[in-house]
């Protein structure tokens, strides 16, 4: 008896410790199951976050090339009414003038800032400030270039002008000299 008493306590022992093990692998499952739960809480609040956040830099790309269109177009407003007031004679905004010179580099510098800006809102808010940044710089110097031609040319047609008024004035001279010349010998004075 002394044999199946120890195997009926080893078969106990081993009972015990596989029902041992089983609760800590049931503890182990329930702690990984809460954690999954959690992990999944987390990644669905991500998914949330992110898809808010697109949408977010969404709006606020919508926002800055509305914002830019809107002050291109009040900057075209302002070219409009520069153009009248020079046309009016208003000092400083006739042609080639600095405040109508002013506006206009302004104006330029906004309508290609408004179009690079719709272009960079493709690649979210700071797509769309540095197209805008990139477009107004690049339109104000390219303002600045053709104003400064104009006033190369200006400057060329009026050089031109003079020298031609004053070939005009040479040219008059002489034939009044000869003129005179002809009268005095006709008189008979040398």
């Amino acid at each position: 008896m002394p044999i199946e008493e120890a195997i009926v306590a080893l078969v106990i022992q081993g009972d015990a410790q596989a029902s041992a093990r089983a609760d800590r692998v049931n503890v182990d499952l329930t702690a990984v199951e809460r954690s999954a739960k959690t992990t999944e809480g987390a990644v669905n609040s991500m998914a949330r976050a992110s898809t808010e956040a697109v949408a977010a830099a969404r709006r606020l790309s919508s926002e800055i090339t509305s914002t830019v269109a809107r002050m291109a177009f009040v900057a075209g407003q302002a070219r409009q009414v520069s153009a009248a007031l020079g046309n009016l004679g208003v000092s400083g905004f006739e042609q080639g003038g600095a405040a109508s010179g002013l506006v206009d580099v302004l104006a330029s510098g906004f309508s290609q800032g408004a179009a690079s800006a719709a272009f960079g809102a493709r690649f979210g808010p700071v797509g769309a400030a540095a197209g805008f940044a990139v477009g107004a710089g690049l339109g104000t110097f390219e303002s600045v270039a053709r104003q400064k031609k104009a006033q190369e040319d200006a400057a060329r047609l009026a050089q031109r002008e003079a020298e031609r008024a004053r070939s005009s004035d040479v040219d008059g001279e002489i034939l009044t000299l000869v003129g005179l010349a002809k009268i005095n010998a006709s008189r008979g004075r040398p």
